[in-house]
């Protein structure tokens, strides 16, 4: 799994105008705890204060735990579409693809233009 070419899905299109449709293959579909990330934006903010006058060791940290045990949690929260679907175990699940999808099965809008392949 490359997460360099994966992409976020939305099971539902919260508006069709900004976004494209396209019959989703479970196998190359896979959701995770979004809390996992959230808490991981902690150490990226606190990475990212770093040199300046406001950083605290710890200020957006202190009270989560450490950066590997997140990752490693996120990666093991992983599940396949189909099987999230029966369960639904997270609260804030995130939707990724890791494949691409062909033009073909694109349907929607772009540039507010209906897409027509």
């Amino acid at each position: 799994m490359d997460f360099h070419t994966s992409f976020a899905v939305y099971p539902r299109p919260y508006n069709f105008a900004k976004y494209l449709q396209f019959p989703l293959e479970t196998d190359n579909a896979y959701v995770f705890n979004r809390e996992i990330v959230t808490d991981l934006f902690g150490y990226i903010e606190e990475e990212m204060t770093i040199g300046s006058d406001e950083y605290r060791p710890g200020m957006f940290t202190h009270d989560l735990p450490p950066k590997e045990t997140l990752m490693k949690a996120y990666w093991q929260s992983r599940t396949p579409l189909e099987a999230y679907i029966r369960n639904q175990p997270y609260p804030e699940p995130e939707y990724l693809c890791f494949s691409p999808v062909p033009a073909q099965l694109l349907r929607g809008f772009f540039h507010e233009e209906r897409v027509v392949l």
